[in-house]
């Protein structure tokens, strides 16, 4: 089995999905441009765990909620899904 521990290790999405990208040979956008609701949301606070479902690899949520719009506050999770054939 792969070494994981960068990716359990990620602080924050922007670092999560660069994780991914390294693990899983992925292209996942690590950052946006600054200014904007995406850049904001990739610099947050993530807690990635491992999961122990059987299509589910990593779950990824954030420790504290973001202002989507006025009145929609929210959190983000991230599920990262296996998606080898069986």
């Amino acid at each position: 089995m792969a070494d994981d521990s960068s990716i359990l290790n990620a602080s924050t999405i922007s670092a999560f999905m660069e994780a991914l990208n390294e693990q899983y040979q992925l292209n996942l956008p690590t950052s946006f441009e600054e200014g904007t609701t995406f850049s904001e949301i990739w610099q947050m606070a993530v807690q990635v765990t491992q999961s122990t479902e059987p299509d589910l690899l990593y779950q990824a949520i954030t420790n504290i909620a973001f202002n989507f719009a006025p009145g929609l506050d929210g959190k983000v999770f991230i599920n990262v899904l296996n998606a080898d054939e069986k």
